[in-house]
């Protein structure tokens, strides 16, 4: 449905400059060929602690709750629903 946003996640980059470019490359030719906009979710920076996650997947679940990626997926989901930041983390 055209009428229902996208919202981009860009996954491994560098950094977040990296991830900024990777997605105005995307939204440019999706404007261009598509006719849709696309909005910037967040970016997840290439984190060892998800390859290592993926090397152990019987560790997955302990290993990703400290990665940096997981902070960062969770306040982009945050920020997207606009929810408050939790007092404190729970698990």
């Amino acid at each position: 449905r055209p009428e229902l946003p996208i919202d981009l996640l860009v996954n491994r980059a560098i950094d977040e400059a990296d991830g900024r470019a990777a997605y105005e490359k995307l939204a440019t030719a999706c404007e261009r060929f598509l006719r849709r906009g696309i909005r910037h979710l967040a970016t997840l920076v290439e984190d060892d602690v998800v390859r290592a996650a993926v090397r152990e997947p019987r560790q997955a679940l302990a290993l990703l709750g400290a990665s940096g990626a997981a902070a960062d997926l969770r306040a982009a989901v945050r920020d997207r629903l606009e929810l408050a930041t939790p007092a404190r983390s729970v698990g």
